[in-house]
């Protein structure tokens, strides 16, 4: 377990992500961010990535999946190049990225 946690506040509930998420983690972050949105299910969900420095397809998988099951997600504190990984493979089109020093869509 990664001991993720979460916090809900002004109709956002969010969740700090951490350090590199790829084929090796993926499976038991995605699961643990799942068990925690569905023991809080209220509000928009927000994955703040202040904190990860790496993430792969694997990664960009569980995004999607997300994406599907909730109807808005946005992403926050996105260090430059984790955002360019959502800028090349299209994220930025399709939710709100924002990077940690300003706002990008």
């Amino acid at each position: 377990m990664f001991n993720m946690s979460g916090h809900y506040k002004n109709g956002e509930f969010t969740i700090a992500l951490y350090y590199h998420i790829d084929s090796n983690n993926a499976a038991d972050i995605e699961a643990e961010l799942l068990e925690i949105r569905k023991s809080n299910p209220e509000g928009k969900l927000v994955l703040d990535a202040a904190k990860v420095d790496y993430i792969s397809s694997a990664g960009l998988r569980i995004i999607l999946r997300l994406l599907k099951a909730e109807k808005d997600v946005k992403i926050i504190n996105v260090k430059p190049a984790v955002y360019e990984i959502f800028d090349t493979t299209g994220f930025t089109d399709m939710m709100p990225v924002e990077k940690a020093f300003g706002n990008c869509r």
